[in-house]
This record gives C-alpha cells, sequence and structure tokens, in this order.
C-alpha cells in the first residue's frame, strides 16, 4: 500500500500544535485525519463513504486497518503494542515533515 499526506494545514496551539491533511491510499482520496492540539485523539474519517463518518462501510478505511494489523508491534515504556491507527498516522506525519525538511535544505544548498 502506498500512503500518501495532501493538503497538510498546521497551527500553533497551547499544547504544542494540531494539524489536518488527506490521507491517500494508493492514490485515492481515503482519510481525513484532524488533530486539534488539545490533548485527545485524533478524528479519523473516512472520506469512500457517501456519508463518511467513523463507523461507516468504507473500503479503503478497512483495508488501512487490516494492513495495520500485518505491521510489527512497537516498543513503548518497555511493553510491545500493535500497531494502532494514531501511532501510524504521527510516524507518517513524522516522515513527511522531515522529507519536506530534507527537499527544502537540498533547494537551498543548490542556491547557494
Amino acid at each position: 500500500m502506498k500512503f500518501e499526506i495532501k493538503g497538510l494545514k498546521t497551527w500553533n496551539t497551547h499544547d504544542g500544535g494540531g494539524y489536518q491533511f488527506n490521507l491517500y491510499i494508493d492514490g485515492k482520496k481515503a482519510l481525513w485525519v484532524h488533530n486539534d492540539g488539545n490533548g485527545g485523539c485524533l478524528d479519523i474519517t473516512p472520506l469512500d463513504v457517501k456519508y463518511p463518518n467513523q463507523w461507516g462501510e468504507s473500503k479503503l478505511y478497512k483495508m488501512f486497518r487490516d494492513y495495520l494489523k500485518t505491521l510489527p508491534k512497537y516498543e513503548m515504556f518497555g511493553e510491545l503494542f500493535d500497531m494502532d491507527e494514531e501511532i501510524f498516522l504521527e510516524e507518517l506525519l513524522n516522515d513527511y515533515e522531515y522529507n519536506k525538511a530534507l527537499r527544502s535544505e537540498e533547494h537551498t544548498s543548490e542556491l547557494q
């Protein structure tokens, strides 16, 4: 599966910052991801259903959840946990922002 973040928006909050983006899976717009930046859970809304909500039938969202079950466990506080949506999406966003910073840095060094 290929995952792609598009339309990322970020903002500052008293608790660090919030963000929202659309997640494309294999080139199809699949999920809207929103973190208000005030603690709490991510809002994940499937976009490939007529009336999207957390509980609607969504082929791409089901594929996403099934894919997460195939990933190795991750360690936190000395314990192993199954990969979940929030951890995966946070790591995906971290990779996206890191790669964006690298591209910007490469562009800057080319101009000098």
